[in-house]
């Protein structure tokens, strides 16, 4: 079986991240201002507030073992329930900056609440984006919440294979970016899967020789 190793962040920026880069936004400065905010944010925080927690799981289809690591911000352990801390910084209006990445964020950290709940057998979670201004230093806290099976199943997605084609099958917002990664023979494999209103059929197109296998 061949591993895979991937981070969170790797996965979420690859499926998640629309638009060029706004380096006035994103550059090493800003960077490193907000790695700065982020330590004395977390620590003015309560007792229970854990934070940089490691957190990692396994997901094997077919002949790949995907080994996934990501580390959350700050964790907190309230009566079963699970409380998901991602924090982001930025210079520019932060209701702004929200509306512009609200979707990667919180894709982001809805898959450490993932993790932490599968491994830990959570039933409850609770997402925190806190966004904290770099001129400003006022910070504003969106708040969602989930069960562990809201987040496992919430695009429905899954994918069957029938005599000569595989069927993928999923849910999702107007607009959304959607992605079908292919691996074969160590290489990867991108196609887009347009989003419609009714079901459709679309065609993924490969050769394999006779000697190769369906991996």
């Amino acid at each position: 079986m061949q591993i895979i190793n991937v981070s969170v962040h790797e996965i979420v920026d690859f499926l998640m991240r629309k638009g060029d880069i706004d380096s006035r936004v994103f550059n090493s400065s800003t960077m490193q201002i907000g790695s700065q905010m982020h330590e004395i944010y977390q620590s003015k925080q309560s007792e229970n507030y854990l934070s940089e927690v490691s957190v990692s799981t396994i997901l094997v289809y077919k002949s790949f073992e995907y080994h996934i690591n990501g580390r959350i911000d700050g964790l907190i352990i309230e009566n079963n329930k699970v409380i998901i801390d991602e924090i982001k910084t930025t210079n520019i209006s932060i209701e702004k900056f929200f509306l512009e990445n609200k979707d990667w964020h919180l894709s982001q950290a809805e898959f450490y609440g993932y993790m932490y709940a599968k491994e830990h057998g959570c039933n409850n979670i609770e997402i925190l984006l806190t966004y904290i201004s770099q001129n400003t230093n006022e910070s504003e806290i969106k708040s969602f919440l989930y069960n562990f099976s809201e987040i496992e199943e919430s695009h429905n997605i899954s994918i069957t294979k029938e005599s000569d084609r595989l069927v993928f099958k999923g849910q999702f917002l107007r607009g959304t970016d959607v992605e079908v990664l292919l691996y074969k023979n160590g290489l990867m494999h991108t196609y887009e899967v347009p989003i419609s209103k009714k079901p459709y059929t679309a065609l993924c197109v490969d050769i394999f020789t006779e000697e190769e296998t369906e991996n």
